[in-house]
Parts: structure tokens; C-alpha cells; sequence
């Protein structure tokens, strides 16, 4: 297939973000989708999905941030509700976290300061100063400082502001804020008056990938643009970046780390060993005293493995074969074909030691996080399944022993909060079933469907999937989906297929770059399998993906129209010839290939959906694409191209397409609850409405 130039592509002039022509479109879009399918606040699904996502019933996750004034157990929670559409940022204790309804404090109030700015932020996190670098911390005792990252309408970018805990408002102005203004920053403290930073400086800051691509030592009360470069990478990386991984209170030294993302799955790391005295800024006599710190040394590790350290420890995590010793000498995780077991290990200086009882594996989700390292060891845990709610305990690591498991292998020693049911599952089942794909790999799927569900084809059906980025898709509860689709007396599938991460690194692998073709005969495999199940036909099968699913289910619609009944695309790639040319995009050429080279001709033309539409085809499923005007990862613009084009080409044609552009969101599509429902009723009424006149058809 010969490649498509720029100068051949009509429709990029839609790649201009804000400009009037662009703006127009998506607004007359919009226009037209929502007469063609209705206003979704009308609709059955808006009211319930916006109460599940502005319910106070939910679970206020929260993180530990030291110690108050008082010596008691401080943690830190953000939250949105209806009240509270833009989040606040508040605090309670432990104790006051544990009863029914805590006594929060608010630290900040994102409406108000919406309001006051005249900026619609969104919360994008926090960064804290450690406690063991900061002499206002009381003996290591407090947090006193954090660097908040907020987002103007939910983009990628962020500012940077600092926050001061223990006066509960940003640090003002005479006392030298580290404050920074939009970009793709990378940031971190060294200690209470130093920085690593990586940010948009200027000409040649940045990678081709638009991330940072130099690390600044910002010392508190200089201009940052006097900062010196202490570590550069490449234009080609995708980024590099700083941090130090103090590990005293594991009796283990300070470690100082740089590194370079060379492409998305491989890295150069380098890491030295150093002293407190170090992390100071220059001029402090501290410093000064203690000399200069060791060079850095480059961690002899393969490029495709990631570090971190745990004491006197370096971990390494693999995605392929360790080199220097034989395989058999580490341990590996047995496949449980997505079901998930939990296994505890003790640190020795010896390595790993496993201790507790075994336990069968389960379709749930389990996740376990510190409530605080440095102090003790209990642990949050977090359990669901798709019927499920989920469950927040505090357990604790040191009674994980031989006697004193209960029958699922965790000690949970007090159960906090509880979500109440979401949609009525009395009825429901989840089970797993598996497919075969081309090639004759087994794809395994979760299905979760009514008990008494009739094999007749007509069950409105959703089968959704990733297939990318090592990420994987588990049994977690499913409450939107769950009252928009699952309630309503559908049937919802979700594919394991080959690009995730469900069986390691290996599963990945197998459809990175010219094996693309994998991950997309794998969801094919799982949608005829459902067919020839009898849950459904083609005509009442839907298909969702975002972001790279967006490309997933883009091919779908391209490669095969007769299987589905209807596709929501989400925040997609499309154009995949120009996709390393558009903001973050050449950042996942890892993944996918270069296009700029024989990766087009060779392979990767099969898989762009925008140079793959067949004008020979008289029908199409109904196709509803929709994103972001503030998505500063996947660029609109693939979206936009792709629904002028079939516009175009489809004028004569049974092509039903709907296209929707929220104006905020970023890459999750939506900034705030409000958005949120919207985009999720207008999706899933969409495809529940259209399988269902399918099934009356039949």
C-alpha cells in the first residue's frame, strides 16, 4: 500500500487543535449527534450513572501523610460529589477515617479556586515532600509541603503549585514558591529547598515526544530558567527524569537516580549512592562540608527492565528472559489465567522469603498498597468483583503467618468502609469462558451475564477490550456498566486478548508492532465465539474501546463491518500514519513501530483504520466516536479525520457515524461527574438502544 503524503491528506487542517474552522466542526458535530440520538440527560442512564458518580456512599481512598500536631495518624483524601463537582482536597485522622462519617478538613476547595482563578482546574495529584528531608518535619514526624499538580480542563499538561500543610493554603509568595506554569513537568523534591525538575524550558527541552528532555537542580529563591542542566537525554527519547529513593528508614543508604526513557518498554538508568548533605542546596555550609558526591554509575541491567530499590536492595522487574544467570534461579508466577491469588513474601537480606498459606485463585480484584512505609506494616486491602462492591480493610503484613491466615490467605484485622451495591446483582453470574484465536492461542473472557440468559441471539451484547501497553484487564467491579448495561439485561464481555499484560510481559510482546495482527484476531476470536455461543448475533454485538481500544475497535469497524451491530470508539488513534507527528505519539513507537520508515509498507498500514476504509462496503454498524478537545495525549485530530472521512466517502452508504467532542476532559474524555455521565449515557444508550431495534428485527 502506498503511503499517504501530508500534502494527500484533505483533512488535516482539522489537526489544528483551536482553530475556528476545527472548533466549528466539532461543534456542529455535536449538534448533530445529539439530534440524531437524543440529549443523554433525557435519557434512563444519565441520573443513575451521575448518582453513582457523585454518591457519598463511596469510598473515600485516602493516603497517609505523617503524623498532626497532636502525634495522631493524618490522612489525606480527594474528593468530588455533587456539591463538590471540582474536588476537594481535604484531611482527617485515622481515627476520625474509621467511623461512619469522618471529621474531614478541607485543605482545598478546587470550585473556589476555579472560581477565583477564572481557570476550570482539575486535580492531577499531589507530590510530597519526604519527611525524612525536611527539618520542619519534626523528627521525620510531619509532612510539611507538597507540589500540586492541577490541570486546566483535564489535559496532560499541568501547573505547579506549592503547597504548605501546615498553614493549609499555598506557599505565599515572599517565601519563594515552587511554582511552575503549564507543561508536561516532571517534578520532584531533593530536599525542603531543592528540586529536580524537568520541564518546557524552551528550544530543545523538550522530546520529540513532547516530555521532558533535561533535568534541572532548582534551588529555592532562583529562577528556575538559571537552574543548571545536571542531566540531559536524547530528542529521540521519550523522556528522561530524577529522582532520589531514600531508603534509611529500611536501614539502607539514599539512592540518587537518573534515567532516560529511550522508547516506551526500554530505559538506561544511572544511580549513585550518596550522603543527607548532598541533597542540600550548594550554598548551604551542610553541603559544602560533606564534599563532592560520588559519580554516577550506569546500573548494568538489560534496557528492556526497570529498577527500583527496597534497603540494601535493587529491584529489577523484567519484561523478557534475565541474561546473566540461569532463568531457574527466580521465581515465576504461575499462569492463573486472570483469575487473582495473593502471595506474601518477607525481606531478607538474603532476597525473598514466602510465608503464609496458599490460596486458590479467584476472579476478584485485590490490591494492596502501605498505609505507611516508614512506620509499620499494615497495608490497605481492597477487594471486588464484578457483582461484588468493594472493600477497604487495614491488614497487617507482620501476622501473615503459617497459623494465623483465615481461609483466603490475607489477615484482614479490620474492615473500614464498605461500598453499598450499585445496580441489583441478585441474579447476575461472572464467568469465564475462552476462545481461540487464529493462530490456535486460547483468548481467555470474562462474561457477566443473568443466570437465566436465553442462548437465542438476541441478548444485547458489549464485549470490550485494550489489547496494548502491557496493561491488563481484571474482575473489578463494574457499577457503571453495571446499571447502564448489565441492570438493563445485557450481556457485558470483557477480552483478555494479546497486547495486555495478563500473562506478563511475554502476552504483550506477542502483538508489539508488525504482530499487531494478534491482538485484533484475538477479539475477533472472542466476538465469534460469543455468536456461536448463542448470546448474540452480529446485529445485537457491540464493541467499546478507548485510547488504543479506540484503535482496536477502529479496526473492527474497517476490518470486519459484517460482525458487529454497533461501535463506540473513545479518544482513539486512527491515523496511524501520522500518529508519531502528533503530540505524545511518537512516545509509542515502541509499540506500535515508525511509520517514517518500511514499518508503514511492512505492516503498520494494515492497522490504520483512516487509510483502511472500503468504500466496496455498502453497510456499516453504527459507529459513535467521540473525545476531547483538551486531550493532550491522543490528538482529536484522529477522531475528527476519521469522521469527515467516512462522512465523505459514506455519503450513498448505510454508514450510520456520530461524532462528539467535549470541549474539556483531557484523555479521560470528561473533567468533572456531570461530563462524565454524559459521555457514558450517550455511549451506552447508544448501543443498548441500537442492539435492541436490532433484536426486534431478528
Amino acid at each position: 500500500m502506498a503511503a499517504t503524503t501530508d500534502e494527500e491528506d484533505p483533512y488535516i487542517w482539522l489537526e489544528d487543535v483551536e482553530s475556528e474552522e476545527s472548533l466549528n466542526f466539532a461543534k456542529d458535530s455535536n449538534e448533530k449527534c445529539l439530534k440524531a440520538l437524543g440529549e443523554p440527560t433525557d435519557g434512563p442512564t444519565y441520573d443513575r450513572v451521575l448518582g453513582v458518580l457523585e454518591s457519598k456512599d463511596r469510598i473515600p481512598y485516602a493516603a497517609k501523610r505523617g503524623l498532626d500536631e497532636n502525634g495522631n495518624e493524618l490522612l489525606f483524601n480527594f474528593w468530588k460529589d455533587a456539591e463538590n463537582p471540582k474536588g476537594l482536597w481535604r484531611k482527617c485522622t485515622m481515627e476520625s477515617y474509621k467511623k461512619e462519617n469522618p471529621e474531614w478538613e478541607t485543605m482545598l476547595d478546587l470550585d473556589e479556586l476555579s472560581k477565583k482563578d477564572d481557570i476550570s482546574w482539575v486535580w492531577k495529584g499531589s507530590t510530597p515532600l519526604q519527611r525524612a528531608r525536611d527539618p520542619m518535619s519534626d523528627g521525620g514526624k510531619r509532612v510539611t509541603r507538597a507540589l500540586l499538580s492541577l490541570s486546566r480542563g483535564g489535559s496532560d499538561a499541568v501547573h505547579i503549585k506549592e503547597f504548605d500543610f501546615l498553614k493549609g493554603d499555598f506557599v505565599p509568595e515572599n517565601e519563594n514558591p515552587f511554582n511552575l506554569p503549564e507543561a508536561k513537568t516532571r517534578a520532584s523534591y531533593k530536599s525542603r529547598d531543592v528540586l529536580s525538575v524537568g520541564s518546557d524550558f524552551g528550544p530543545d527541552s523538550l522530546t520529540d515526544s513532547g516530555y521532558p528532555r533535561t533535568v534541572r537542580e532548582w534551588v529555592r529563591g532562583t529562577d528556575v530558567k538559571d537552574a543548571p542542566v545536571v542531566f540531559e537525554g536524547e530528542k529521540t527519547d521519550v523522556a528522561v527524569g530524577a529522582y532520589t529513593s531514600d531508603q534509611r528508614f529500611r536501614n539502607g543508604p539514599i539512592y540518587e537516580v537518573r534515567y532516560r526513557s529511550v522508547t516506551f518498554y526500554t530505559s538506561k538508568y544511572l544511580a549513585r549512592i550518596i550522603d543527607y548533605e548532598h541533597l542540600l542546596a550548594p550554598d548551604d555550609p551542610l553541603r559544602e562540608k560533606a564534599g563532592s558526591p560520588p559519580e554516577f554509575k550506569e546500573v548494568q541491567v538489560q534496557d528492556d527492565a526497570d529498577v527500583s530499590f527496597i534497603g540494601n536492595l535493587l529491584m529489577i522487574t523484567l519484561r523478557s528472559d534475565w541474561e546473566p544467570v540461569p532463568g531457574q534461579k527466580f521465581i515465576k508466577a504461575p499462569c492463573y489465567n486472570v483469575k487473582t491469588k495473593v502471595e506474601f513474601y518477607n525481606i531478607t537480606a538474603d532476597g525473598f522469603v514466602r510465608v503464609g498459606k496458599d490460596m486458590e485463585p479467584q476472579i476478584r480484584d485485590v490490591s494492596i498498597s502501605a498505609i505507611d512505609a516508614v512506620d509499620d506494616d499494615r497495608f490497605w486491602l481492597t477487594t471486588s468483583s464484578f457483582l461484588e462492591p468493594t472493600t477497604l480493610q487495614i491488614a497487617d503484613a507482620s501476622l501473615v503467618q503459617n497459623s494465623e491466615i483465615d481461609g483466603e490467605g490475607l489477615y484482614a484485622i479490620e474492615k473500614v468502609k464498605s461500598l453499598p451495591p450499585q445496580f441489583d446483582s441478585s441474579n447476575l453470574e461472572a464467568i469465564q469462558g475462552s476462545a481461540t484465536s487464529k493462530d490456535g492461542t486460547q483468548i481467555p473472557y470474562f462474561l457477566v451475564k443473568n443466570k437465566d440468559v436465553t442462548l437465542d441471539g438476541k441478548n444485547p451484547t458489549l464485549l470490550y477490550g485494550y489489547g496494548g501497553f502491557e496493561i491488563n484487564l481484571g474482575p473489578h467491579y463494574t457499577a457503571i456498566p453495571g446499571l447502564a448495561w448489565i441492570e438493563r439485561g445485557g450481556v457485558y464481555v470483557i477480552a483478555n486478548i494479546r497486547g495486555g499484560g495478563e500473562f506478563g510481559a511475554k502476552w504483550h510482546q506477542a502483538a508489539l508492532k508488525e504482530n499487531r495482527n494478534k491482538a485484533y484476531e484475538d477479539f475477533i476470536a472472542v466476538a465469534e465465539d460469543l455468536i456461536a455461543s448463542g448470546y448474540c448475533k452480529p446485529s445485537t454485538l457491540a464493541v467499546r474501546g478507548g485510547s488504543n481500544g479506540g484503535l482496536l475497535v477502529g479496526n473492527m469497524y474497517t476490518m470486519r463491518p459484517d460482525l458487529f451491530g454497533a461501535i463506540h470508539c473513545a479518544v482513539p488513534l486512527i491515523d496511524m500514519k501520522r500518529f508519531n507527528k502528533l503530540l505524545a505519539g511518537a512516545s509509542w513507537m515502541g509499540e506500535y513501530g515508525d511509520p517514517s520508515t518500511d514499518d508503514w509498507d511492512n505492516y503498520l498500514h494494515k492497522y490504520s483504520p483512516y487509510h483502511n476504509i472500503d468504500t466496496s462496503v455498502e453497510k456499516c454498524p453504527a459507529l459513535l466516536v467521540t473525545t476531547s478537545t483538551r486531550d493532550d495525549r491522543v490528538h482529536p485530530a484522529h477522531a475528527r479525520k476519521f469522521v469527515k472521512k467516512l462522512w465523505d466517502l459514506g455519503k450513498d452508504k448505510d454508514w450510520p457515524v456520530y461524532y462528539y467532542e467535549n470541549i474539556e476532559g483531557g484523555h479521560g474524555g470528561a473533567a468533572n461527574a456531570k461530563q462524565s455521565a454524559f459521555m457514558d449515557s450517550l455511549a451506552y444508550d447508544f448501543m443498548f438502544e441500537t442492539l435492541s431495534k436490532n433484536a426486534k428485527a431478528l
